[in-house]
């Protein structure tokens, strides 16, 4: 449980008024993932902790919004869901490192660096950091044709994918993941 205890701090900075929600939003977006992805494979109270968590922040969102979101966020629930997923099939959550990185990056870079505009709000900037950014985070993934490639994929579907982009994010790094697995190319989850 100790180790979720920066969860708490991040919720908590994020629900005051020191941020404006949107840098709030991706604050608890990467803080919370980096947590996680740190833990890889909670066990014990710490397994529970996050399934609380998760589902409390599943709840909240329907009921009463965080102050950074809406009523029935669709990434928030989406990000939390994909969470429980992954810790209730005992799967290393480290390999979502790009759904926890890749939005936030390009959302701030998108929104803080002028540049035009190529799919509902997304701009070249954000898109390219998403990018960057995925290729940072897909660091386990050891065959460069495929990380790269991995990388542009992901920067597409973080532009193109409005409401469902850690959806679109979990499904090809799950994907992969699964099929690296089966073919036994080497990652490192670890």
């Amino acid at each position: 449980m100790l180790p979720l205890l920066p969860v708490i701090l991040i919720l908590v900075i994020a629900s005051s008024n020191i941020f404006k929600p949107f840098f709030s939003r991706k604050l608890v977006h990467i803080g919370c993932g980096l947590v996680l992805a740190s833990i890889n494979y909670p066990h014990g109270s710490t397994k529970y902790a996050v399934i609380f968590i998760a589902v409390a922040a599943i709840i909240v969102s329907v009921l009463k919004p965080f102050k950074f979101g809406q009523k029935n966020d669709i990434g928030i629930i989406s990000y939390n869901l994909v969470i429980l997923a992954f810790v209730l099939a005992k799967q290393p959550i480290r390999i979502l490192l790009p759904m926890f990185i890749v939005d936030p990056v390009a959302g701030i870079i998108g929104k803080t660096v002028k540049s035009p505009r190529w799919c509902h709000t997304k701009t070249v900037a954000g898109t390219a950091a998403a990018a960057i950014s995925a290729y940072i985070t897909l660091y386990y993934v050891r065959i460069q044709s495929h990380r790269i490639l991995l990388s542009i994929i992901l920067a597409l579907i973080e532009g193109g994918l409005k409401y469902y982009d850690n959806i679109g994010i979990t499904s090809v790094i799950a994907g992969y993941y699964f099929l690296s697995q089966k073919m036994n190319w080497v990652t490192i989850t670890h």
